[in-house]
């Protein structure tokens, strides 16, 4: 088998609908003009644990301890402004994975203080992806979970990725 590489790319795309539009990857050509750089409105502010990422539909802030989203701001809306997502008991929006142990208790990635490990995917000016893993805190050490967070320009939504492992 011949060696192979992968590649997930983000761009911006602008194709009319019912229409079609060929893209073409090209890597490991040091004679190809350098890319020109994306206008964007997603700017990411701080550590991955406890970032702020910003684009022109929302705020979101990432906990500093446990790097679950701690709040988000919709913005946008003049007439009536939309409150602050957040939870005053746990100070997360965002808690789960969770997973419930037979002594009654549960455990939660929220609680997470720091995440086993931390990795950033991608930090530029179409997309910030953050990926928080480790052993689930608390009553359930056996279960292993990740948390992948996906932001994007341009975009009103956060993708969220889960893995729990029992």
């Amino acid at each position: 088998q011949h060696p192979s590489m992968s590649l997930e790319g983000i761009f911006l795309a602008d194709v009319p609908a019912n229409d079609a539009q060929v893209y073409l990857f090209v890597y490991d050509n040091s004679g190809a003009a350098p890319p020109v750089s994306p206008v964007s409105d997603l700017t990411v502010n701080g550590p991955p644990v406890g970032a702020t990422v910003e684009n022109d539909f929302f705020l979101v802030k990432l906990d500093p301890k446990c790097g679950q989203i701690a709040s988000f701001d919709l913005k946008g809306r003049t007439a009536k402004p939309v409150p602050r997502l957040s939870n005053s008991l746990s100070l997360a929006v965002h808690w789960n994975p969770d997973s419930f142990s037979d002594n009654g208790l549960w455990g939660h990635t929220f609680g997470w203080n720091p995440p086993d490990r931390t990795t950033v995917t991608a930090r530029g000016p179409l997309m910030f992806r953050v990926t928080n893993r480790g052993r689930m805190p608390d009553s359930t050490p056996q279960v292993r979970a990740s948390v992948t967070y996906s932001f994007y320009a341009h975009t009103p939504y956060v993708k969220v990725t889960t893995i729990t492992e029992v």
